[in-house]
């Protein structure tokens, strides 16, 4: 099975959108995952402050 990484800025809702449309097409096909980055590049976590808090 082959593995897809969307990856967006800040991980604001569109990997997550990708992800989700992917998963209910070809989920049988592939493994999917979604993820975002910071401006500077770090991964971003549950929320602005890592804890999910804005």
């Amino acid at each position: 099975m082959d593995t897809v990484l969307f990856v967006c800025t800040h991980n604001s809702s569109r990997s997550q959108m990708a992800e989700g449309l992917l998963r209910s097409r070809y989920g049988d096909r592939y493994e999917v995952h979604s993820a975002g980055t910071n401006s500077e590049g770090a991964p971003v976590r549950h929320g602005r402050d890592g804890r999910g808090r804005n």
